[in-house]
C-alpha cells in the first residue's frame, strides 16, 4: 500500500513543495525598503519641526529684548543676543546639514506685520518684530519627495514697552 501524505507548503493534491527560494527575501528586501523610507521621512519632518521650535523660541525671546530695550542696545548687540538664543545645531553645517545662513531681522512693524522702519524708532505701544528665516538642508532627499533644502521663517511681534 502507498500512501501519499500532504507536505506543509504544498498546495492540495502536491507530493512535493514548491521551489519557493529567494521569494521572501525578495519581499523582505520590498517592506524594508519602504518602512526604511518612512523611517526617514519621520525623522526628517522631526528634524524640520524641531529646527522650527527653536527658532520660533528665539524669535520671541528676541522681540521681548527689543521691546524693553528700545534705548540701551545697538543693532549689532540685539543681533548677536538673538543669535546666542539659537541653539548650535541649528546654525552649524556639521551637525544633520543645517545651513549657517540664517537671517535675523529686527524692524518696527504695524499690526499685520509689515516692516514700518526701524525696530529703534517704535514709540510706547508700537510693534516691534523679529524675523528669523533661512534654509534647512535635508538629510535624505528621497524621503522627502526629492527636495534637497527648505525655506524656514520664524517671525514673533511685540508692542515696545520703552520710551
Amino acid at each position: 500500500m502507498v500512501r501519499l501524505t500532504r507536505r506543509v507548503g504544498c498546495s492540495p493534491g502536491a507530493t512535493t513543495p514548491r521551489l519557493r527560494r529567494g521569494v521572501t527575501v525578495v519581499e523582505m528586501a520590498i517592506v524594508v525598503m519602504v518602512v526604511f523610507m518612512f523611517l526617514m521621512g519621520i525623522i526628517e519632518f522631526s528634524r524640520i519641526l524641531m529646527t522650527r521650535v527653536m527658532w520660533d523660541n528665539a524669535a520671541r525671546a528676541g522681540a521681548r529684548l527689543a521691546v524693553v530695550s528700545t534705548d540701551s542696545l545697538t543693532d549689532e548687540e540685539l543681533i548677536q543676543k538673538i543669535d546666542s538664543f539659537l541653539p548650535a545645531a541649528t546654525k552649524s553645517t556639521v551637525v544633520g546639514g543645517f545651513n549657517p545662513n540664517v537671517n535675523i531681522r529686527v524692524f518696527r512693524a504695524d499690526e499685520n506685520g509689515n516692516e514700518l522702519g526701524h525696530w529703534k524708532s517704535a514709540g510706547f505701544g508700537q510693534a516691534i518684530a523679529v524675523e528669523i528665516s533661512g534654509e534647512v538642508s535635508i538629510i535624505s532627499p528621497i524621503a522627502m519627495g526629492g527636495r534637497n533644502s527648505i525655506n524656514l521663517r520664524a517671525f514673533h511681534m511685540m508692542y515696545s514697552e520703552a520710551n
